[in-house]
């Protein structure tokens, strides 16, 4: 193999990719022993160092292992256990969403016949130490929705060797899998123009943990842009998800609507938590949905459906998702060429009666 040093991608990778070609095509076969360390540097010309990149990167994905005292060996075929770690950053009991996530991941860790281990955040170090120094397992991660995430939790994983996706954010420079949160509400928005609304109010939620509302927000804005349609400032209410009581503020926040001179004919919400609050103001004021207003939430949570009227809403279908997760991290333990996965997963409109045409 002729190595290409001009190659932005680095030479351990390159061998690696060589000998996993090699014992793919049956030029090693299980259990046999690789040439020593010294003797691969002079056939491929390269440092010490870049061969033991190259090994320990064969073996965190169980392609290989070593024997002290006696040299590096090809794994057989289902040596090494695959464990899924979950990293959680809140109990799962009080976070139904959550719960669902591992559902869906639990699902495909069965299928992989591998096993799910679910940690707090805070015991991932000691995690890390055990199953790196395990040659019988080979370990991968989710963090979900593990909104303490940070620059040195994520170096720890990478130093071990470890591959990992971050669930329900988008972390540049690492694997990923986040909802198209503009997509979603470039969906909604569009619906409602369809149904020829024009005056289209916003109920906003802040959050300091990640851009999710954000993008929706900036999903409606620009959808409405490109139809040549302005944003009116005073059609848009906001309320932060630390305060104390944000459902008192969902019904409160609704009545600033209706003092403008020119109401709106469609209200756009970023969560289904308010919508309910929404729904019962306008009852409350004798508006009738969706005769003379519209009402649309995100998440399509279990109440959606069963309210009047039924709301429409975007899903997400957080059973999927953890599917997709552990999915996606069970390709990278496969994966010799080191590639990331980033994805933004594209959500589905539930429309209901809660929407319709201006009258």
């Amino acid at each position: 193999m002729i190595l290409n040093r001009y190659s932005f991608k680095p030479i351990y990778l390159q061998l690696a990719e060589k000998i996993h070609t090699d014992i793919a095509s049956g030029k090693y076969s299980p259990e046999s022993q690789l040439p020593p360390e010294e003797v691969l540097c002079q056939e491929f010309d390269v440092s010490r160092i870049t061969i033991r990149s190259t090994l320990k990167k064969l073996e965190n994905e169980g392609l290989i292992y070593r024997v002290r005292g006696k040299g590096t060996f090809i794994s057989p075929a289902g040596r090494k256990q695959k464990v899924l770690i979950g990293v959680l950053s809140m109990p799962a009991r009080e976070h139904k969403t959550l719960q669902s996530l591992m559902a869906g991941a639990f699902m495909r860790v069965q299928e992989e016949h591998g096993q799910l281990q679910l940690i707090p955040n805070e015991q991932l170090k000691k995690t890390i130490d055990a199953v790196k120094n395990n040659p019988s397992l080979q370990a991968g991660v989710i963090f979900m929705y593990d909104y303490e995430l940070d620059a040195g939790t994520i170096k720890l994983v990478e130093d071990a060797g470890i591959p990992f996706i971050v669930e329900g954010r988008t972390v540049q420079g690492c694997s990923y899998q986040d909802i198209d949160n503009y997509d979603a509400m470039k969906k909604v928005t569009e619906h409602l123009l369809d149904l020829g609304h024009r005056r289209i109010g916003l109920f906003m939620m802040e959050s300091l943990m990640h851009d999710h509302f954000k993008e929706r927000r900036r999903g409606v804005i620009e959808t409405l842009k490109n139809h040549g349609i302005a944003f009116d400032p005073r059609l848009e209410v906001s309320v932060a998800v630390a305060d104390k009581n944000p459902v008192a503020e969902f019904y409160r926040l609704t009545e600033k609507f209706f003092q403008v001179p020119e109401p709106p004919t469609a209200i756009i919400s970023v969560s289904d938590d308010a919508c309910a609050e929404i729904l019962r103001w306008l009852n409350h004021h004798h508006y009738k949905v969706p005769e003379q207003v519209s009402v649309t939430g995100f998440d399509d949570l279990d109440f959606t459906g069963y309210i009047d009227p039924p709301l429409t809403t975007i899903r997400q279908d957080y059973y999927s998702l953890g599917y997709m997760a552990a999915d996606s991290v069970f390709q990278m333990m496969s994966n010799y060429m080191n590639r990331k996965i980033q994805q933004k997963v594209k959500l589905e409109l539930i429309v209901r009666q809660s929407t319709g045409p201006v009258k």
